[in-house]
């Protein structure tokens, strides 16, 4: 049996369109106080935008794509935005999918708390590109 490239193609868009369903069935199943109250399109709109932020980060796996959303969820939509954090997610050392997997390392209890104190709920609003 041989797939032709336009199957392959299909298969790939079915699961990256199947990807944002998986994440906020994450994001149910392990966070469901942080989703109190939003609609599930509010919440697909939201899984999509942490997606594309986190792929500006160069973030491609599902893995990392996933913890960058939670930590979204879980601290603050701008999470990124935090010096330290963002050191973490730019260090050219470190593979960018593995990056994320870093931060509980490489960053400190005070980083995450000043991540909550500075949390910007409008950075859910931003565009991929902004």
């Amino acid at each position: 049996m041989q797939i032709r490239k336009s199957q392959m193609e299909a298969f790939g868009r079915d699961a990256s369109e199947r990807f944002p369903a998986e994440v906020a069935d994450h994001i149910r199943s392990t966070n469901p106080r942080a989703i109190e109250g939003l609609s599930r399109q509010e919440l697909e709109r939201r899984v999509n935008s942490g997606i594309a932020r986190a792929r500006r980060h160069g973030l491609r796996s599902k893995s990392s794509l996933k913890a960058f959303v939670n930590l979204m969820f879980s601290f603050a939509p701008n999470f990124d935005e935090h010096p330290p954090i963002l050191a973490v997610l730019r260090d050219p050392g470190v593979p960018a999918d593995d990056r994320v997997s870093q931060l509980p390392i490489r960053t400190t209890e005070e980083d995450w708390r000043q991540v909550l104190a500075r949390r910007d709920d409008d950075a859910w609003n931003q565009r991929a590109g902004a």
